[in-house]
């Protein structure tokens, strides 16, 4: 059953949740323990994702690249605490029919939110620096809940269910869209690891210690957040955990 709060009770602040950029992504591994920057493969590729133009200016240079791995350490000791923990995952919901019996505000079936566990992101390879040199990191994220979750609709009054539909014409939002914040905060990231070869050489991308071929964030749902406007200005319900 949904329930929550309607606007300005308790709602999640939008920077307490970091947008899902590979950036961020990878931020994220490093914090949680699931790469080992001290492995100078990883720290390049890292690198090569956060400080294109000085990669590209040390690289092949090997006496400034080891001044600069050791530079580039020292600063992700510095910097990791403000590496995310926590993400914003946004989704388009479509308000269908209105329940007049449960005061509901129903999603239409393509919508809905049903038996919902698992959060699918694709790193966008366009961010990377080089392509022409291997990257180890993944390029397919799964945030994953301990327990399926279900937003049917958002519970309403007639009277202001009738007005927010009115707003929304009026708005342009004719097609009834709700504009949808999933805040979710990480709770455990299996470690990586990189397969050897017959002669004891690491070879390929970085593994995860899961099953399965995607890697896993086991994360938690701290609240979801509903709007009436593409710029999420207007809140219309948030639930919390």
């Amino acid at each position: 059953m949904l329930t929550g709060s309607p606007p300005g009770l308790s709602t999640a602040r939008a920077e307490d949740y970091a947008e899902p950029t590979y950036e961020n992504l990878v931020k994220a591994l490093v914090r949680f323990g699931a790469v080992n920057v001290a492995d100078n493969d990883i720290l390049d590729n890292y690198a090569r994702l956060m400080e294109c133009k000085l990669y590209k200016k040390f690289y092949m240079d090997d006496f400034q690249w080891k001044q600069f791995r050791t530079a580039l350490r020292q600063s992700i000791k510095q910097n990791i605490a403000s590496f995310p923990t926590s993400f914003r995952y946004e989704a388009v919901l479509q308000f269908g029919r209105y329940d007049f019996k449960k005061k509901i505000y129903n999603f239409t079936e393509k919508t809905e939110v049903r038996n919902y566990n698992m959060f699918e992101l694709k790193a966008d390879r366009a961010e990377l620096c080089d392509t022409t040199q291997m990257n180890l990191f993944p390029g397919r994220f799964n945030l994953v809940l301990d327990e399926p979750i279900y937003f049917l609709g958002i519970p309403l009054p007639e009277e202001a269910a009738q007005t927010l539909l009115k707003r929304m014409d009026e708005s342009g939002n004719k097609d009834h869209f709700v504009y949808t914040n999933f805040n979710l905060r990480v709770v455990y990231i299996a470690r990586f690891y990189r397969e050897k070869d017959k002669k004891g050489n690491r070879t390929g991308r970085l593994r995860q210690e899961t099953k399965g071929g995607e890697t896993r964030f086991d994360v938690r749902l701290d609240s979801v957040d509903f709007y009436e406007d593409e710029k999420k200005t207007r809140l219309i319900y948030s639930f919390r955990q």
